[in-house]
């Protein structure tokens, strides 16, 4: 049976912590799909190493940031409304882009996923 959190001291649960982040961030940037996460504005909160490369950015360029200001407004301003989309439904969305972005030529299948938090 797992121990009693109450028996685990705070360093302890701390530790836990830094480790299971350092694996969660270790097997996300080593996929080699684009993945990420925005708020309900459309900024990016977090982005591995394969989604920076599609902007040809660095994650922190990339952190903060819209697809209108990545993009540019035809592409990121589809894309955002996607983003909307999924929001007012709550539902998962897929979709199938193909189109020249300021990026380049792209072609990217897109699922998206809402994740919500107790608030």
């Amino acid at each position: 049976m797992g121990k009693d959190t109450s028996d685990i001291s705070l360093e302890e649960r701390l530790k836990t912590l830094q480790t299971e982040n350092a694996l969660l961030k270790g097997i996300l940037h080593s996929a080699p799909d684009a993945v990420y996460a925005k708020d309900l504005q459309g900024r990016y909160l977090t982005i591995n190493k394969a989604g920076a490369r599609y902007f040809k950015k660095s994650i922190a360029e990339i952190i903060g940031k819209t697809d209108v200001e990545l993009v540019g407004d035809g592409a990121g301003k589809s894309i955002m409304d996607h983003d909307v989309q999924l929001y007012k439904t709550g539902e998962a969305v897929s979709y199938d882009t193909r189109g020249t972005f300021e990026v380049g030529e792209r072609y990217f299948s897109t699922n998206k996923s809402p994740f919500r938090d107790d608030a």
